[in-house]
């Protein structure tokens, strides 16, 4: 199998994981739909225009993902429920799930919380 074969697979497995998360998030508050269908979508351009198409064209799964593509911009609620979304994991990575001999990790995974946090904050909200 061709490496560039490989590589369209895995691009769909990670495409339709961040679907079936997004979709498990229109029913769990707290889990942001809109992040997953954005990297679903971001997986499904390097691997399946099909998959793409399907899910863009979509109005229960990318409403706000289209919106932010087209817009650049996101509703605050969903701003905050990404924010709500990345501060709980990484709590619960940090002080309940990681041992506390790996400051290394729950470094890393901090930084990275921050990070994201901040990125979301840059996006312009929706008037």
């Amino acid at each position: 199998m061709a490496i560039r074969t490989i590589k369209r697979i895995c691009w769909i497995g990670l495409g339709i994981l961040c679907v079936v998360l997004g979709a498990i998030g229109l029913f769990i508050p707290g889990l942001p739909t809109t992040v997953f269908i954005l990297i679903a979508l971001w997986s499904f351009t390097k691997s399946s225009p099909r998959l793409y198409n399907w899910l863009i064209n979509n109005r229960y799964l990318a409403a706000g993902a289209k919106n932010y593509l087209e817009t650049g911009a996101m509703n605050k609620q969903t701003k905050l429920r990404i924010i709500a979304t990345i501060t709980i994991f990484c709590v619960l990575a940090i002080f309940l799930f990681l041992p506390d001999g790996m400051l290394l990790i729950k470094g890393i995974i901090g930084a990275t919380g921050c990070i994201g946090i901040f990125y979301i904050l840059r996006i312009p909200v929706i008037k």
